[in-house]
């Protein structure tokens, strides 16, 4: 296909939508009522939880959990749809120019989540000293132009899906979070195996839809940019250049995580080493084993986090860690 020949079919696959219209405004505002309604409801069913003593966490920890609870599967469905249906994936010319109802549906929903979240954290977290607090607000503000700015673009979704997978492994995440603000036990039958089954299935789809997406997602990228220069003549700036940089970082950081997630998965299978170096009977009646949050990092989807003594404090990757054993008296 031609330079200019190739421009004009992205002009047409913009003003046309050759491959699926788009949603009317009616809907999409639809769509910002009812994620609005579910955060509201989400903030006063976790203030009726903490006043009737079932969690003592903060009220904006136990909504993000509540929201994502619908939020998450929600949103993976207008993904893998947007994939596996909408877009003909499996030519150039779907790849760059397939235009898709699900990932407008997803752009908006992910956008809109976080303009909620920085508007969250200026609120109700403005007091929050950390150290990591203005790069959650740049991370948000970032993620949230990309996808929104790709709510109107007639281009480039199936590469905005395939990134998109990786909010698959935030669901193991969030019941771990879940777990964690609900005081579930941890060291008893049978809700230890379901804590480490649990574990065992974030490091699974940790893998495949971050550690193996992400440069799967840049070599065909990669690909495309060099085979079929055509495609991106008719790309601004912004189109050519911010799905590539983002994924980088994105791979980046997930490389650095699964680190923390791989050492405190063997530690909660195997146990800790104690004193001699010997391996403690993990997750035994005797042991408090449980995901604590570390210092450094953020948020596994994304769309990170930034709650205060969660599982995943700022939406790290935590580590699985044990308490010492209590000395017998």
């Amino acid at each position: 296909m031609a330079i200019s020949s190739a421009y004009a079919e992205i002009t047409l696959c913009r003003d046309e939508a050759k491959f699926m219209p788009f949603e009317t405004n009616e809907t999409l505002w639809v769509f910002f009522l009812v994620l609005f309604s579910i955060q509201i409801g989400a903030y006063a069913l976790g203030g009726l939880l903490r006043a009737k003593g079932f969690t003592k966490k903060p009220v904006s920890e136990i909504a993000d959990i509540l929201v994502n609870i619908v939020y998450l599967p929600w949103v993976i469905y207008f993904v893998v749809n947007s994939i596996l249906v909408d877009i003909p994936y499996w030519t150039v010319e779907g790849r760059w120019l397939g235009a898709s109802k699900n990932c407008q549906r997803f752009a908006f929903l992910y956008a809109l989540k976080n303009i909620f979240r920085v508007i969250e954290m200026l609120i109700i977290r403005k007091s929050d000293k950390e150290a990591n607090t203005i790069f959650l607000y740049v991370h948000h503000l970032l993620t949230g132009a990309v996808f929104g700015i790709g709510c109107w673009t007639r281009c480039l979704h199936f590469f905005g899906m395939l990134d998109a997978l990786c909010e698959i492994s935030s669901v193991p995440l969030n019941i771990l979070k879940f777990w964690r603000v609900f005081e579930i036990p941890k060291d008893t039958s049978p809700y230890k195996y379901f804590y480490v089954a649990n574990g065992i299935f974030l490091w699974i789809t940790y893998v495949f839809f971050r550690i193996l997406l992400f440069p799967m997602w840049m070599v065909i990228f990669l690909n495309d940019w060099y085979h079929h220069p055509e495609f991106r003549k008719g790309l601004n700036l912004w189109e050519k250049w911010s799905g590539f940089t983002s994924t980088v970082f994105l791979f980046i950081v997930s490389c650095i995580w699964f680190g923390s997630i791989t050492r405190g998965l063997i530690r909660a299978v195997m146990g800790p080493r104690n004193t001699n170096g010997a391996r403690e009977e993990p997750m035994s009646s005797k042991s408090n084993g449980s995901y604590e949050g570390e210092k450094n990092g953020n948020g596994i989807g994304l769309g990170g986090d930034n709650t205060k003594d969660s599982a995943y404090k700022n939406g790290n990757i935590t580590s699985l860690r044990h308490r010492p054993r209590k000395a017998n008296s």
